[in-house]
């Protein structure tokens, strides 16, 4: 295929380490308003449309030109289990042990760990792909963590 009468560097159909987007104008706003939103750390960004829109690039390519250094950007977790796991999960996703059954004592060991980060001037992130099928539960019990 010729990319270049399409005015692309490469294939967009394959899998790429640094995500390659084709920027429409709902692209660039949805970016600007990811990018802005977790610079003025809001509670929750939503980015919705259709499947195959390009929501997940944008959150690849986001996570790619992230600093490492200043941001923890938890991804690709599985949305699906209960609310128990899904903190034990989201614990070791910070690189610490959920090794409890007590919801509430991972639910402050989590709180405690996003404080910390936040005082030492880093900021994570918790992008779900797919959040439309998020229970209502676990949306409010998201919300408590924020």
């Amino acid at each position: 295929m010729d990319f270049k009468s399409y005015k692309l560097t490469s294939n967009p159909f394959i899998q790429q380490p640094s995500p390659t987007l084709f920027w429409s104008p709902s692209h660039r706003e949805a970016w600007q308003n990811l990018v802005e939103g977790i610079e003025r750390r809001q509670s929750f960004i939503f980015i919705l449309g259709q499947s195959g829109l390009g929501a997940t690039a944008l959150y690849r390519a986001y996570i790619h030109q992230a600093n490492p250094q200043q941001l923890t950007a938890l991804h690709d977790i599985d949305i699906t289990v209960d609310w128990r796991d899904l903190l034990v999960t989201l614990l070791w996703s910070c690189g610490l042990n959920g090794a409890t059954d007590n919801v509430r004592v991972l639910t402050e060991k989590l709180r405690q760990a996003l404080h910390r980060a936040y005082q030492q001037g880093r900021q994570t992130v918790l992008l779900i792909d797919e959040a439309h099928a998020l229970p209502t539960q676990a949306l409010h019990n998201l919300s408590l963590l924020s």
